[in-house]
């Protein structure tokens, strides 16, 4: 059985087809490449907003204001940790622990905390995930603080 080739087979056609689709994977890489660019410039741009923002409310808060590098490189345009589950059972743990604890073991001293510390991590909460910020003032009520 011997293979004939069809009358229509045509060598240059394929490389025309395989330049036609690497053109078309080319056109699309670049596209794919200028949005990406767009959305980072668009997050950056949201996050350094956000951070002002912070910035705004810490000052007249009377707390100590962070530079705004520091706020885009840590909380980013959505909170970051801080938001990630700032009303979960262990987020509540261990703010309890570390701000108000009533000395349960060896070496540990019984301290009761200054609102401020507090204060700045609702402010976060309000400027980055308002949604959670009331939950969170309402366990915030239920600490013993200083004064």
């Amino acid at each position: 059985m011997t293979h004939r080739a069809s009358a229509d087979y045509n060598p240059g056609r394929r490389w025309l087809i395989y330049g036609c689709t690497a053109l078309l994977i080319l056109i699309g890489l670049l596209i794919m490449l200028i949005m990406w660019g767009t959305h980072k410039a668009n997050a950056t741009f949201r996050a350094e907003q956000k951070a002002k923002e912070l910035q705004s409310a810490l000052q007249a808060a009377g707390l100590p204001v962070p530079q705004e590098d520091q706020i885009v490189r840590v909380l980013g345009e959505d909170g970051g940790p801080v938001c990630a589950s700032p009303n979960a059972a262990l987020a509540y743990g261990l703010l309890r622990a570390g701000l108000v604890n009533g000395a349960a073991g060896p070496g540990v001293r019984p301290i009761i905390a200054h609102p401020n510390v507090v204060k700045a991590e609702q402010l976060v909460l309000q400027v980055y995930c308002p949604d959670e910020a009331q939950k969170f003032a309402q366990f915030v009520s239920t600490l013993k603080l200083e004064g």
